[in-house]
């Protein structure tokens, strides 16, 4: 398994979905809140815990 399957299989899954949205989609975080109907503010914090478990499974390898 890759390591970004991995880090996001730990993620919740509103968070991983949310990530994928913007790096893999290239949706704009005003795009997913839309799409997903929430705000702006949790898509920053869902994008913000998504990128944190990534960086800390980057410091582990």
């Amino acid at each position: 398994m890759s390591a970004v399957a991995d880090v996001l299989e730990r993620l919740p899954a509103r968070c991983g979905q949310i990530f994928c949205m913007n790096r893999f989609e290239g949706l704009k975080y005003a795009e997913i809140a839309e799409k997903l109907q929430i705000s702006v503010k949790t898509v920053e914090a869902d994008m913000s815990r998504a990128l944190k478990e990534f960086r800390k499974a980057l410091k582990e390898k």
